[in-house]
């Protein structure tokens, strides 16, 4: 019961970030930005949404090619359909609520393949190290190509009043390290408890995935799609805000500015609601554009790829279950000598 209720506390909370993080940009729009917004939604390129929506699929299916690469050193050689069903029911369950897809897929397929869900797990945990290290590339492409600029407003950002937020990394770290030994007290204090003994096995077996991964024998392939998944971000980013006429004069290294800080809006609330508009909008004011038309840009850059996952994400899920079902009737027939 209790941990139903800090399930439903969590998603709550979220949320509720999510709405204010919706209504703040919004409530704050003048009239003239209404203008500008329809303006930029009557005039966009409508006709880039098909190229855009098949670059994500694209970008989804490398994906569950390499997370299939990362399981072979695990000696797993699932159906590349239902990595890929799993992919995007994980994706429609990040909407609800924000890492609950990560687990969710890994049960999915555990169920359907017969793998161990601690280890697929572990190689999430791999997936999203390497999620950051490219996410750190693209900022240092985008530092790098704008340096002199992104500098001079970073800092005038980060200055603010003096006395003002000066300590809240300090406060961030001691905080961590503070929960690091409480969670490790409790572990050594209760070790003989039945919820340490499964949250042991659990850690146990993802650091069994985490270790494996390291044996991949298709390094190239797994690279390859690493880069692609990244590349077909950016292209989607880039032909998105090509949408918009108003964003014609935004190039190369602007994109990639917006892909980086968008991607940071995905992981603030349940797929990036409120949170990714919010961002990308500001990126896009930091260029000079308008705050009605960067508002409508940050809005269809979200809206397109969360309708996309809703839609594929029900229909995968719909099939895959339908999968599972048609395996457990093929079972239960009785053998004919």
């Amino acid at each position: 019961m209790q941990k139903k209720l800090l399930l439903v506390l969590r998603y709550a909370l979220f949320l509720a970030l999510g709405i204010v993080l919706v209504w703040f940009p919004i409530h704050k729009v003048t009239p003239d930005q209404w203008v500008q917004i329809k303006g930029a939604l009557r005039q966009a390129r409508y006709i880039l949404l098909l190229p855009i929506c098949l670059l994500y699929l694209l970008s989804h299916w490398s994906r569950s090619v390499r997370w299939k690469i990362m399981m072979q050193p695990l000696g797993y050689k699932p159906a590349t359909l239902n990595v890929f069903y799993s992919v995007m029911v994980g994706y429609g369950a990040n909407l609800i609520l924000p890492r609950l897809g990560e687990v969710l897929r890994c049960t999915l397929l555990g169920r359907q393949e017969d793998i161990p869900i601690e280890q697929l797990l572990g190689t999430i945990i791999v997936e999203r190290l390497i999620d950051v290290v490219c996410l750190f590339v693209v900022f240092f492409l985008a530092f790098s190509l704008q340096a002199g600029e992104l500098n001079d407003f970073f800092l005038s950002q980060l200055r603010g009043k003096p006395g003002q937020n000066n300590h809240l990394l300090l406060w961030f770290a001691l905080s961590f390290v503070l929960v690091a030994v409480l969670v490790i007290y409790l572990f050594i204090r209760f070790k003989e408890h039945k919820l340490v003994v499964w949250a042991r096995k659990i850690v146990t077996g993802m650091w069994a995935g985490i270790v494996k991964v390291r044996l991949i024998k298709k390094k190239g392939w797994f690279f390859f799609h690493t880069v692609l998944i990244w590349s077909l971000y950016y292209a989607c980013t880039r032909l998105g805000m090509y949408s918009f006429r108003e964003l014609d004069g935004l190039g190369a290294k602007e994109a990639l500015s917006v892909l980086g800080v968008g991607s940071i809006g995905m992981v603030v609330t349940q797929g990036g609601v409120g949170s990714y508009p919010l961002l990308v909008q500001r990126t896009l004011m930091f260029y000079a554009i308008p705050g009605g038309i960067a508002l409508a840009a940050g809005n269809l850059l979200w809206i397109v790829p969360t309708v996309l996952i809703i839609v594929v994400g029900g229909a995968s899920f719909v099939l895959l279950a339908s999968k599972t079902k048609r395996t457990s009737k093929n079972e239960e027939l009785p053998a004919h000598s």
